[in-house]
């Protein structure tokens, strides 16, 4: 994010109040919402949505643990099955996060 003096930010600020104003619109400010399924915060933490994509893929991972176990099966029909159904569940919408080294290990998992 780009750094801003006071008085650019003030000045942002009035246009924004006179612009919401004239449309007789009144937004509220708040710490962080909901967008297309991924919570968007004021500071672009991204780490609750990857906590919940861990937990979904984890979930859906343990579910296909019999076929994981299975001496019959293919190691590359494994790979297939993990590149189709558990990688996308784990990086859905994953170009909206903003990642910290901390979140980066918790993906390097998968």
């Amino acid at each position: 994010m780009l750094e801003s003096t006071k008085d650019e930010q003030i000045v942002r600020r009035t246009i924004e109040e006179d612009l919401l104003l004239r449309g007789k619109k009144k937004l509220q400010h708040v710490n962080s919402f909901k967008y297309l399924k991924t919570t968007l915060t004021e500071n672009g933490d991204s780490s609750k949505d990857i906590k919940i994509r861990t937990a979904k893929t984890l979930k859906v991972t343990s579910e296909l643990d019999n076929i994981w176990k299975k001496k019959n099966v293919k190691r590359e029909t494994k790979m297939r099955l993990f590149r189709s159904f558990i990688a996308p569940i784990a990086l859905y919408r994953c170009e909206a996060w903003t990642l910290r080294n901390v979140d980066k290990k918790k993906l390097l998992v998968f």
